[in-house]
């Protein structure tokens, strides 16, 4: 789906905001016509009111001037709801524009996206969005119909009363739009909450796309792209505040037309009086008059809009190429699997750049429900590559992984990465409360919550707080551990059939993080893989593997390497124990 289909699904899923914008334009359009024909009609009745002077003529002219006054504020009403109408349609185009442009981005392979710049994503969702729905498709392309629609008509109607006055008006088009340049330069239009709305939101999209991988672990992004449209939809209504209160500061200008309008009443009903003998001439005159403040208003608007058009060829471009990336999820043809068995690495390569010392290359190894390993290597070596491949954050170059015997790549991205919990080296939180951090995306069991607290030690820092488990992550000041203990808390609340930590406890205690993993060796029915380089870490894993330069150097029961002097293992802890002493 390109820009130009989203455009045309907004609109055939909201015929009523397209309808009422019609509607509204030519309602406009009949009463702003019918303003100069009532007050020729009025200053009429005036005048027959001096000639006659009997109660028909009387209430002919008084409801001739009521049904003045009601056209004019109904002209004003339908302008403003018109204008609103106008900036809400480019307002929801520019937000349906960001959202399919950042659930792209969410669900996008991690390949594709490290191709890109992150400002580039960036300022493809605040600014190019915002020129497509608001700047080009309302403020321009809407606005200069209904604008051409109105001025049009005002000259016709001009004509139609006088054509000498309206060949006139056409010659003092310049004049008018010299004064209106004035005062449109002297407005001072404050749009301080809306340039606090998008600082926010570029904050936002910064955070979330430099972190893309925090995000997809994270229930598959579905949070991201849920708590995205509270955000956008935020942006929205600050956005259209801003570019309503903006856009009626024509109703300055108007204001001033209206003035011209109320004295031409009051002149024309005057000088009919005065000189009754022909009064038909003063009732076209005030009508002439009116008639051409509106035209040089929507005139002159119109021309403005068209010098001051936007381009929009490159922005829609570069939604495109946002749109158009390659789906994650693509070819998943299994949508849950059956209670897991094995996880295995059959081959496994993969490679980043061609660099062949930040990937993988023939990575072999097996686990059973009940098992786990504990992979070790030197910065660099393809650790983090493992824990990537399995949560299909990139996929292998060569070889396949399997659970139950099952190429994941069949298997439905969201499904694995609810069955698979990766915990990284740095914690990402959730903008939310420590409880929900910990339960999403399960509901609520007090025994399973409890139980997460109690092994990762929590207690102690709930009890420190006001608001208990209730208190908002952006209100604390919380430490490295303190995010540490909530991840690891979220990983044995959502007690999936197989555990990733990556480095995760590398900010505890080496006694801490001695007495939390031991919580996790001991979940039964699991597959559990710890990467870590702290030999004490790894004590109670079942199998060992040690990794360089994206090889295994050893691979093997952790028993029978540490009772094997010529182990590497066996010789790494060795090693590390004369350090110690």
């Amino acid at each position: 789906m390109n820009t130009k289909d989203i455009i045309k699904q907004y609109y055939t899923e909201h015929p009523k905001i397209l309808g009422s914008l019609i509607f509204l334009m030519f309602a406009n359009v009949a009463l702003t016509i019918g303003f100069p024909i009532l007050l020729r009609y009025s200053v009429d009745s005036f005048s027959a009111i001096t000639t006659n002077q009997d109660a028909q003529s009387l209430t002919v002219a008084i409801v001739l001037l009521c049904s003045l006054g009601v056209d004019f504020i109904l002209m004003i009403l339908t302008a403003i709801f018109k204008q609103k109408q106008i900036t809400l349609i480019g307002s929801n185009l520019t937000s349906t524009l960001r959202g399919n442009a950042y659930n792209s981005i969410v669900r996008a392979e991690i390949k594709d996206l490290n191709d890109i710049d992150s400002n580039d994503n960036i300022k493809a969702i605040c600014e190019d969005a915002k020129i497509i729905g608001n700047d080009y498709h309302a403020n321009y392309t809407i606005s200069m119909i209904d604008k051409l629609i109105l001025s049009l008509t005002m000259l016709i109607t001009i004509f139609i009363f006088s054509p000498i006055s309206g060949l006139i008006t056409l010659v003092t088009i310049p004049i008018f739009y010299f004064i209106y340049n004035l005062i449109i330069k002297h407005l001072a239009i404050n749009n301080q909450n809306k340039k606090e709305s998008t600082l926010q939101h570029q904050v936002y999209l910064k955070r979330d796309i430099e972190n893309i991988k925090s995000v997809k672990i994270k229930n598959s992004g579905d949070r991201a792209i849920d708590t995205y449209k509270k955000i956008s939809a935020d942006v929205a209504k600050k956005d259209i505040k801003a570019d309503f209160t903006k856009n009626n500061f024509i109703l300055i200008p108007v204001m001033f037309a209206g003035i011209i309008m109320i004295a031409a009443i009051a002149i024309s009903i005057w000088l009919s009086n005065a000189w009754p003998t022909n009064p038909i001439e003063y009732g076209e005159l005030g009508a002439v008059i009116i008639s051409g403040a509106v035209f040089y208003f929507y005139y002159t608007n119109a021309i403005i809009t068209f010098v001051e058009r936007v381009s929009v060829k490159n922005s829609v471009a570069h939604i495109d190429s946002i749109l158009d990336l390659r789906n994650e999820s693509r070819s998943e043809t299994i949508a849950s699997l059956e209670e897991i068995h094995t996880l295995k690495f059959n081959n496994v390569s993969y490679f980043y750049d061609k660099n062949y010392e930040l990937g993988i290359d023939g990575i072999n190894f097996e686990l059973k429900n009940g098992e786990s390993l504990g992979i070790l290597g030197y910065q660099k070596s393809g650790k983090t590559t493992i824990a990537d491949l399995l949560i299909k954050i990139i996929k292998p170059k060569s070889g396949n992984i399997l659970i139950n015997n099952c190429d994941i790549n069949k298997v439905s991205t969201k499904y694995l990465r609810g069955i698979v919990t990766y915990i990284p080296k740095y914690a990402c939180l959730l903008d939310s409360t420590i409880e929900d951090n910990i339960i999403y995306p399960e509901i609520m069991d007090e025994y399973r919550y409890n139980d997460a607290l109690n092994k990762c030690q929590l207690k102690e820092l709930l009890m420190s707080l006001p608001n208990r488990d209730h208190e908002l992550i952006r209100n604390i000041d919380l430490s490295k551990e303190e995010q540490t203990k909530i991840a690891l808390a979220s990983a044995i609340y959502k007690d999936s059939p197989i555990m990733v930590l990556d480095e995760a406890t590398i900010s505890l205690s080496e006694e801490k993080e001695k007495e939390i993993l031991k919580e996790f060796y001991k979940l039964k029915n699991k597959i559990v893989i710890v990467i870590n380089n702290h030999f004490s870490a790894l004590e109670n894993c079942d199998k060992i593997m040690i990794i360089n330069k994206g090889k295994i150097v050893e691979y093997g029961d952790k028993d029978a390497l540490v009772s094997n002097k010529r182990s590497v293992y066996s010789k790494m802890i060795k090693s590390d124990q004369k350090q110690a002493i």
